[in-house]
């Protein structure tokens, strides 16, 4: 689903990668938020920890994040599954 511009993809259990959560694949990264700017390639990354908040923008540092991302991208449901899974969820939880 696209929001102004913002775009919301869902990578469900049946998929089995979760890299972005550290589950799934045990590279133990943890979740992240990738951030592109129309101007730039993706290259921050913030990291919300427990009682803190880190931005990484070093091109070294993000490329891993940007690895990850790029296999979530790649695993998620296209963008009408994702819509169609979402209100299952939402008929479901309504009941």
């Amino acid at each position: 689903m696209t929001r102004d511009s913002s775009r919301v993809r869902v990578v469900s259990r049946d998929r089995g990668r979760r890299d972005g959560s550290g589950r799934g694949n045990g590279n133990g990264r943890g979740a992240f938020t990738a951030l592109r700017f129309p101007e730039e390639p993706m290259n921050t990354v913030y990291l919300e920890l427990c009682g803190e908040a880190v931005y990484v923008e070093a091109p070294l540092g993000a490329a891993g994040y940007t690895e990850t991302f790029e296999g979530l991208a790649h695993t998620a449901l296209i963008k009408d599954d994702t819509a169609e899974l979402i209100g299952k969820m939402i008929e479901r939880n309504d009941r």
